[in-house]
């Protein structure tokens, strides 16, 4: 019988070993023999490899096959010769790189999942007056600055001069202005919460699937992607929408509109009246307030025989630079629930009578916003009025002219804008300033034949 067998038809001439490993009752020869057999059945096989591949001279498999045929050609297994050590082959270039973007690309995967996703941040743009920032995480509220980023927490202006703006990743804006508390949340989208105050927003279109949520005590609204004016008053909400469309739902009974462009509603805490929207009424240009029925800030006297009802500022104590600054201040804010917007139109002026301690400096100021929309923020005018009597009676004609914002960004002057609020006081913590009335007058048309 051969003592060789060829390959089984592949075209391969190489002749393999067939040898059978010796038996005898000799325990070392045996292994010997074993260690030869597997050391020229491997060099068969890499023979046999060697001619399939058609390797060139140089090659790694070349170099392979050489050098375990020369450890073989040492010899068998013995104490001088110990075991031949099969050499794997080098990995090649393209090998290494295979494993190293596998490496990394789990590594990406690990980090993904271990680490926490941050929230997209939003940043404070303008922040004038009195403006607190506090953060959800129990942090103690601090004093903003305009830059600053915020995630999770707490905005709030504290004073009628108050304003703060806010800017998202997605170009959303947000403006705050006078006494306001928002929230600022990110649960799978952009989520406010406006527990009291004006806030006025220009909404980019959001991702489907992922509305903007704005919450107050009375009312929500799903906001794709609009702008509009939303007001927390004290038992209602107020929402007008100048571009888009605001869908509101009113908590106390689930009843729901939806709120097109140039609309308004309102949603009342006790929810008596139907909710429904209502075209934007036209703006007025004339205002005298019955005092009692637009409070927002202030203490009501009723009055007697001796002296009018008027409105008394309050002490209200604000974060300052270094220390507390305590205000006296008092507010009007007018209703536009059946009425359309004030406007403060050029040549327009307040007629303001109350009193106040003598030579005392008094403000006066607004909070304006564009026409349909579109918060603005604060203006005011200083001035020492004329008073009378040891009572400190006063009458001062203030021009609309005359307010000067009290924040960067803003034009020079309110007028051709809407009043959303106005208020007074004093920055002299013991001078307390009443208001007995207060009048917009607008400005009275030419008289014939006179220049006007």
């Amino acid at each position: 019988m051969s003592d060789t067998n060829t390959g089984p038809g592949d075209g391969s001439d190489i002749p393999v070993p067939n040898l059978t490993p010796p038996q005898g009752p000799d325990t070392a020869a045996q292994q010997r023999a074993q260690e030869a057999f597997r050391q020229r059945r491997i060099a068969g096989l890499l023979a046999l490899a060697g001619r399939r591949r058609q390797t060139k001279p140089g090659s790694p498999d070349n170099f392979f096959v050489r050098q375990t045929m020369a450890r073989i050609a040492a010899g068998p297994a013995s104490p001088d010769h110990p075991p031949t050590r099969i050499i794997r082959r080098p990995p090649t270039a393209s090998r290494v790189w295979v494993g190293s973007l596998a490496a990394v690309a789990l590594m990406l995967v690990i980090l993904v999942a271990l680490v926490p996703s941050q929230t997209p941040p939003a940043r404070l743009t303008v922040a004038s007056g009195a403006v607190i920032w506090k953060p959800s995480q129990g942090a103690v509220g601090v004093l903003a600055r305009s830059g600053q980023t915020l995630r999770d927490g707490f905005l709030e202006t504290l004073t009628t001069d108050s304003s703060a703006r806010v800017r998202f990743a997605d170009g959303t804006e947000l403006a705050l202005s006078g006494a306001a508390l928002l929230r600022l949340g990110f649960e799978g989208g952009l989520v406010l919460e406006l527990t009291r105050g004006g806030l006025s927003a220009d909404v980019t279109p959001q991702p489907r699937g992922h509305p903007m949520l704005v919450g107050t005590p009375e009312a929500r609204m799903t906001v794709l992607g609009t702008r509009f004016l939303l007001e927390a008053r004290a038992r209602s909400t107020r929402l007008e929408v100048a571009e888009g469309l605001v869908r509101m739902e009113r908590l106390s009974d689930g009843s729901a509109t939806e709120v097109p462009a140039r609309h308004r509603a309102v949603a009342s805490q006790d929810g008596r009246e139907l909710l429904t929207s209502q075209p934007t009424s036209a703006p007025v240009t004339a205002w005298r307030p019955r005092l009692r029925d637009q409070v927002s800030r202030g203490i009501w006297n009723p009055g007697n025989s001796m002296r009018p009802a008027r409105l008394g500022s309050v002490p209200f104590e604000v974060p300052g630079e270094t220390a507390p600054v305590l205000l006296q201040v008092c507010s009007l804010q007018p209703p536009t629930d059946k009425t359309g917007p004030v406007l403060l139109s050029p040549g327009a002026r307040f007629l303001v009578r109350g009193s106040s301690e003598p030579n005392r400096e008094v403000f006066v100021g607004v909070t304006a916003r564009h026409p349909g929309g579109g918060l603005a923020g604060p203006y005011s005018a200083r001035f020492i009025p004329t008073v009378n009597g040891p009572a400190g009676f006063f009458t001062a004609e203030v021009p609309v002219s005359a307010l000067r914002p009290r924040m960067q960004g803003l034009p020079s002057s309110p007028e051709g804008m809407e009043m959303v609020d106005w208020w007074a006081g004093s920055r002299v913590p013991t001078n307390s300033v009443e208001i007995e009335a207060v009048e917009l007058l607008p400005e009275p048309p030419a008289t014939p034949g006179k220049s006007p």
